[in-house]
């Protein structure tokens, strides 16, 4: 008989690890874990909670736990999916559903992010990109009328280089970043378009673009926080 939850903690991920448990393969349920270990389902419950918050299962909610894939190493360079090789290697399709794109004014990020008075028009745009019919991350842009010309919905299915490429009415050569890595726990609207539970680990990348010293847009992208990891290069 297994006592303790950190017992249970190494049999689970040396099957994992083996691949007795294989990639994106349910676990026993905690029921059968319970019988299997002689313990209580709380004792199940704590050891599976660990090994979620260590990245190496998941929940789907009214399913089980999950086996994660290994984390995808992404460069903090490289913010553009669709120029990721490495995505690409790991997903033969990445599509984008474009959810909302409005015209809004009055917001915090207008005012104390973009330096733009309350009345000033911004496009907010908000999407999911996905890898396989996976979600990869949920999307939310801010581009602020007075830089870009007249943005419609059905062209934000494309990279957003390429909506800045074709709208910007700035110098897009002389852009510099800055960016602001967050860990943040998923509300319910980050939860249903990642397809995770609510209050999953995420990673929130926050870039605002300057010309100059000039904050020209602002958006962020979250990510599931079990899924990616993010190096800096030395350059």
């Amino acid at each position: 008989m297994i006592k303790k939850y950190s017992g249970i903690y190494r049999i689970i991920l040396r099957r994992i690890k083996k691949g007795t448990y294989k990639v994106e393969q349910m676990i026993p349920t905690e029921r059968e874990l319970t019988d299997e270990f002689g313990v209580t389902r709380n004792t199940v419950r704590r050891a599976i909670d660990e090994l979620i918050s260590d990245g190496y299962l998941y929940r789907k909610p009214g399913s089980g736990a999950f086996v994660c894939s290994q984390p995808i190493p992404r460069s903090m360079q490289r913010l553009s999916i669709n120029r990721d090789r490495e995505m690409h290697k790991r997903y033969k399709k990445i599509t984008v559903h474009v959810l909302n794109l409005e015209v809004l004014t009055g917001t915090d990020i207008q005012t104390d992010i973009l330096g733009l008075k309350s009345s000033a028009k911004v496009y907010h745009l908000q999407r999911v990109q996905y890898g396989d019919g996976k979600p990869i991350v949920y999307e939310s842009i801010y581009l602020p009328f007075m830089y870009f010309s007249k943005i419609t919905k059905e062209e934000c299915g494309v990279s957003v280089e390429e909506i800045i490429a074709k709208h910007a009415q700035f110098d897009t050569s002389r852009r510099r970043r800055k960016i602001v890595v967050e860990a943040k726990e998923s509300t319910k609207n980050t939860s249903s378009y990642l397809e995770v539970p609510i209050r999953t680990a995420l990673l929130k990348l926050k870039i605002t673009v300057f010309v100059g010293k000039v904050p020209y847009y602002y958006g962020s992208a979250s990510y599931p926080g079990h899924s990616y990891t993010f190096l800096v290069d030395d350059l």
